[in-house]
């Protein structure tokens, strides 16, 4: 298992700048579930048993529920660049995201519930070190066109392969910043100007301090790869025990589609800085 270098940050600037990546990443991330867990099917009228509907609901619940923890990870973001003087940032680029917007190991798009579909979410998902492939074979794993948004903002172009690497560097910016500059300099928003006071979300917590913040990244991890992959609760492990047991079932009953012949990537209009059209499904609006 190999741990990439952590991503280096200097300044208030570059952590507000990953700290917006990273709520980009959560908000888009979920979407991709949510698109996933609506698509599967609903009836035994759609082709499956009552059998394997019953395990096909019991899969859904476990999508939607991660959907709705990376909810909680975005609103935990929210709260860690009020903390430090940035603006909530709820902005996401349009899915699936342009080859040039993140890191390769990121090509967030929206598909249907599939075998294919589940292991891009456990690439997502996978612990910082894991070998795990990508899903797809749409260039993840390749070269891709150099990423620019961050030039006037780093001297080196940071780059992460997991969610816990991008966690790793914002951690390692929080401690150092503190100590840079000191906790009341670097921390100067209250907890009365963040989510936590208004939202009911389990596990939201208020960021004030590096102890705090440090807590908020250690929630996201855990829930998210799963302390590398340790947490049976923890998203990589659900989806790979799905991923198991969908094997299984497939095996048993080759016929077996819990998800429904939902288009790839609906869009009425193709994005032009997207290098693949033929990915997208175009719908007619008119």
């Amino acid at each position: 298992m190999t741990i990439e270098p952590p991503v280096r940050i200097e300044n208030r600037t570059q952590l507000i700048y990953l700290l917006s990546q990273a709520a980009e990443l959560e908000h888009g991330i979920s979407c991709c579930y949510l698109f996933a867990g609506f698509s599967m099917k609903q009836g035994a009228n759609e082709g499956v048993t009552e059998g394997q509907l019953a395990t096909i609901q019991r899969w859904k619940a476990t999508v939607m529920q991660v959907a709705v923890q990376e909810m909680l990870h975005l609103a935990l973001v929210n709260n860690m660049l009020t903390a430090i003087g940035g603006s909530p940032h709820i902005r996401r680029p349009n899915l699936p995201t342009s080859p040039s917007m993140y890191p390769a190991s990121f090509e967030l798009d929206l598909r249907p519930f599939s075998q294919q579909t589940l292991a891009n979410f456990i690439f997502l998902e996978r612990p910082e070190g894991s070998n795990a492939q990508p899903g797809r074979s749409s260039g993840a794993s390749g070269a891709r066109p150099p990423v620019l948004r961050a030039r006037d903002i780093f001297f080196d172009q940071p780059e992460y392969e997991t969610v816990g690497h991008l966690y790793r560097g914002i951690e390692d910016g929080f401690r150092y910043l503190a100590e840079k500059l000191g906790e009341a300099r670097l921390f100067v928003a209250s907890a009365e100007s963040q989510l936590a006071e208004y939202s009911r979300l389990p596990g939201l917590i208020a960021v004030t301090s590096v102890a705090t913040a440090v807590e908020a990244i250690e929630r996201i991890v855990e829930q998210g790869e799963g302390a590398r992959g340790e947490n049976p609760e923890g998203h990589y492990a659900r989806f790979v025990a799905i991923d198991r047991e969908y094997a299984d079932v497939r095996r048993r009953e080759p016929a077996f589609e819990p998800g429904r012949p939902v288009v790839t990537n609906p869009y009425t209009h193709v994005p032009a800085d997207l290098h693949n059209p033929a990915k997208l499904s175009i719908v007619d609006d008119r």
